[in-house]
């Protein structure tokens, strides 16, 4: 199976405590509110999203990955 095949049909992952699925554009302010974390900031790979148009910017470079069929981060 290659890469780009996994988006033709993205799955949610879900256990007890986490669940993994695709990042919708409905996301923008939970995804600011841990973006906008200085706690958060410290174990994930981006830097602390200091505004509002800081985390769309994020999820529009996400979604389009997703558009791509390119990896990119997880959310939610």
């Amino acid at each position: 199976m290659r890469v780009q095949d996994i988006y033709n049909n993205l799955p949610t992952l879900e256990t007890e405590r986490l669940r993994l699925r695709k990042v919708r554009s409905t996301d923008l302010q939970a995804m600011n509110a841990y973006g906008g974390d200085a706690e958060v900031s410290k174990f994930v790979t981006w830097e602390r999203h200091k505004s509002l148009q800081d985390t769309e910017a994020f999820l529009n470079f996400i979604l389009g990955r997703y558009e791509k069929r390119r990896n990119c981060s997880v959310g939610d």
